[in-house]
């Protein structure tokens, strides 16, 4: 216990920023004045990689060429944009290039992902999003992930912005 409190004390006095060590990215917390451990993308599950991967490149696309996300979609795919219901590509993508704002850029706060039974990815996001020169509002959506001929495409969206009215 002792050896390993020097390794650790002598560490804290030569750390500066993270390490990567045994598989894992190790970084110095100063509040606690301990080493935490941190997954590499490699030891993530599948679903979290699958997720976390569609989740950047849907906001990526969103925000520089929304045309782009069209590939994301298929026929069958459905989106409930703020309580309103689109079913088909088309319709989404007629959806998606309506939207009233000329740039966007999205802030991903959380993310958490998982498995369905029928082997589809189950992604939900939450974040913060900033279009033109509105104020900053937050927002959350849903995926559900299916892999289609070797390509995970969404077969459901949802999206609501998180705005609240306490006083009606």
């Amino acid at each position: 216990m002792q050896g390993t409190n020097l390794f650790k004390s002598h560490l804290k006095e030569t750390f500066n920023g993270s390490f990567h060590r045994f598989g894992y990215t190790w970084s110095f917390q100063t509040c606690t004045g301990s080493f935490i451990r941190r997954k590499t993308m490699a030891e993530k599950p599948i679903w979290e990689q699958i997720g976390s991967g569609f989740v950047q490149h849907y906001y990526q696309q969103f925000d520089t060429d929304r045309v782009k996300l069209a590939d994301l979609y298929t026929d069958a795919s459905c989106l409930t944009w703020e309580g309103e219901g689109f079913q088909g590509k088309n319709a989404i993508m007629t959806k998606l290039s309506s939207l009233p704002f000329q740039t966007i850029q999205h802030s991903i706060t959380a993310q958490d992902h998982h498995p369905t039974p029928d082997s589809c990815v189950m992604s939900m996001v939450m974040g913060q999003l900033k279009a033109d020169q509105d104020q900053v509002m937050g927002f959350q959506q849903v995926f559900l992930l299916k892999n289609v001929d070797n390509k995970w495409v969404c077969t459901n969206d949802m999206f609501r912005l998180a705005l609240h009215n306490f006083g009606a």
